[in-house]
């Protein structure tokens, strides 16, 4: 089965991506800006995170990724990763018979 999990380097992600990599072969990790180990996508631009959901075509996406900035004003700012982009994971997800786990 292959796991694409968003989120890597937030606090949970951290952790979840730890245990998952020590349990299963094919993670595939997923981090905003990309470090060792991940691949960079920033999930608040639709067509980049359709085209890794295409190029990688996991079996199970989890979404861990979210934006935390709950200012006043920043609805227009968080929207588009915390509920345009699990709206598109989980067509995707619909779409494939992928398993989605959704955290955010």
């Amino acid at each position: 089965m292959k796991i694409l999990i968003t989120g890597v380097n937030g606090f949970l992600g951290q952790a979840v991506h730890a245990k998952l990599k020590s349990a299963h072969k094919n993670v595939i990790a997923i981090s905003r800006r990309g470090s060792a180990g991940t691949i960079a996508c920033d999930l608040a631009n639709p067509s980049e995170l359709m085209m890794l959901l295409k190029r990688q075509a996991p079996d199970c996406v989890i979404n861990i990724a979210a934006e935390t900035n709950f200012g006043s004003g920043v609805l227009q700012a968080i929207y588009p990763t915390n509920t345009l982009a699990p709206a598109i994971i989980a067509a995707y997800c619909k779409q494939t018979n992928a398993y989605l786990i959704q955290t955010s």
